[in-house]
Parts: structure tokens; sequence; C-alpha cells
């Protein structure tokens, strides 16, 4: 969900779209935006209050957002929901609601994205989509990392969507630095269709959910 300072009308989304050379249209209720990128048929629902619970800010990464962004998400007061109609390959339909992004994320009222398990600032959001524009791996599986008493421990949020294994460090022996890296890098590698096999690892309990399956990375 893209969150907002203000609320913005439907039909001032549709306008938005098509300043930006997106082909969109009203659905007959007039409250939902409809368009087709690459496809896929996108659906863009704007919803005039903030996104509720606390995951919102209990899980505000502290790479991709900058501590004014802390405040504004805090206060915003507006999403968009971008979702999909139908189903196709889902790495289509993942870059197509990124290319939505990159244009949505340029409204004026923008402060930041939230995803399950994540929440960005709308910096780090439009700079994802402007270096990475075919696999913004950061928008679509994050990475976590943290220094412990016995080494480097970090996860990725997101691979499952791709019907992939989350990712993982234990107590790794390397720089918080070089876990981000590593595990950007290798979701970037399995997402693009690369095998898991290419890195050394084994099949271990997920540090967020026991109850699912994760590859931790030998490190």
């Amino acid at each position: 969900m893209l969150l907002l300072a203000e609320p913005v009308s439907a039909d001032e989304v549709r306008k938005f779209l098509d300043d930006a050379g997106f082909e969109a249209r009203l659905s007959d209720g007039g409250d939902v935006v409809l368009s087709a990128v690459e496809g896929v048929e996108l659906m863009i629902s704007p919803v005039p209050r903030s996104l509720g619970g606390d995951g919102v800010l209990d899980n505000i990464h502290p790479v991709l957002t900058t501590d004014e962004e802390m405040q504004a998400i805090g206060m915003h007061s507006a999403h968009l929901i971008v979702g999909a109609l139908g189903f196709g390959d889902v790495r289509d339909v993942y870059r197509a609601h990124a290319r939505a992004l990159s244009a949505l994320a340029g409204l004026e009222h923008a402060v930041g994205y939230s995803i399950d398990g994540t929440t960005m600032g709308a910096q780090g959001l439009r700079s994802e989509l402007a270096n990475s524009p075919e696999s913004p791996v950061q928008l679509w599986a994050p990475a976590w990392v943290w220094e412990g008493d016995d080494g480097v421990t970090g996860y990725t949020y997101g691979l499952a969507g791709f019907g992939l294994p989350e990712l993982q460090l234990v107590d790794a022996e390397v720089s918080t630095p070089e876990a981000y890296l590593l595990l950007i890098d290798a979701s970037r590698h399995l997402i693009a269709g690369g095998e898991l096999k290419s890195f050394s690892g084994e099949s271990a309990s997920w540090v967020v959910d026991p109850s699912r399956k994760a590859w931790r990375l030998r490190r």
C-alpha cells in the first residue's frame, strides 16, 4: 500500500497515471482506477484513511527510511491499494505492479510504502524503483539484518510470494553490510530463475515464523 499524507480521489489518480503515460480508466462505480500494464490488469483503490494496525510503524525499515519520513509515515491519513485482477506469471504481475508504483510514488502526498513485514519511506521506494526497475528486490523481498552477541542474523521477507523459500543467515561471521548485500543479491538471483542449490546452505525453520521453512545460507 502506498501511504499518503492526504487523501486523493480516484479521478485524481487516473489523471496522474494518464499524464505519466499509462492508459487508465475509472471503474463503473467511479471509485477504483483500472489500468492495463504490460498485459496485467491493475486495480488502484484510494482509501481515505490511514492504514490500520501496528505493522506500519512496527516494521519501518531503517535502511530504506529517513528519520523525517518516519514521522510522516506515522502521520499519514490515506493510502492507495494497488492490486492485480486475475492471475498470470507471478513475475509479470510483480513487474507490472512495480511499474505502476514507479509512477504513483511521484504523487505529491506520497510519504511511504507498506507491505507485509516492511514499511519504507517514499525516498527509498523511489530510489529502488529507479535503480532496479526490472527487479526491485528491496521492494519485493526486503532484507533485515542485525548484529548479535554471536554474529550477524538476517532474513528476507517476500520471496514466498514468488513460490520461493525465504533466505536467512543465523549468527554468521560477516559484517551487517555484507549480510544485507548477500541476501539481496541471492534474492535477485532466485527471482530471476536461478537455482537455490547455487547457494550453500540447508533447510531450516524461518527466524520470523518457525512454522515456515527457509533456506539458511552458510557463511
